[in-house]
């Protein structure tokens, strides 16, 4: 997608207040004075610039000696994390199964989004030391600056042991609901 594009997107969520809370920001074309100038930010930059998407990726090992584990990462303080697909690979004894979900916080509010683990998001081969799974599922999940992504993984049978690993993909944009608050919303 052209970079333009994503910041037109995102600047009609801003006017519309769908990123800030609410709280729509007046102008056409509104600067960061507009809200009251971001102490970060130079007088001269548009808040749009801290709204262009970021990549973003991020890779957890897990060992699965007992029948779960979880593990969790930090999302960077202003920044808010859009999770667009996550993908899963792991080792378990014969016939068991993965079932992993996601815990984010947004607003302050928690929740957990479950991968499906059934065909075609999910494969499993046979080797000679057990099974091998293999997970993935396209989302779309936010997740706070300043808070902690959970990774839960838990096997369905209760013998043996494993390991997965599991990577979070998406983009971080400026979290514009800040340009906003200072100074108006206090």
């Amino acid at each position: 997608m052209c970079p333009h594009s994503v910041t037109s997107i995102l600047a009609a969520l801003w006017f519309t207040g769908s990123l800030t809370g609410g709280r729509a920001c007046n102008g056409a074309r509104a600067e960061v004075s507009t809200c009251e100038q971001n102490d970060s930010a130079p007088p001269t930059q548009e808040p749009w610039r801290n709204a262009i998407p970021t990549p973003f990726q991020h890779q957890l090992s897990l060992s699965l000696g007992g029948r779960e584990n979880s593990a969790t990462f930090a999302v960077p303080e202003g920044k808010l994390l859009v999770i667009e697909y996550v993908s899963v690979g792991g080792e378990v004894p014969f016939g068991q199964r993965l079932l992993v979900a996601l815990e984010t916080s947004v607003n302050g509010e928690s929740a957990k989004h479950f991968l499906v683990s059934a065909w075609p998001n999910a494969s499993w081969e046979t080797t000679t030391d057990g099974d091998v799974v293999r997970l993935r599922q396209w989302l779309r999940v936010y997740a706070d600056g300043g808070t902690r992504v959970k990774v839960d993984i838990s096997r369905t049978g209760a013998w043996g042991g494993g390991s997965a690993s599991v990577t979070v993909t998406g983009y971080l944009v400026g979290d514009l609901r800040t340009f906003c608050r200072k100074g108006r919303d206090q």
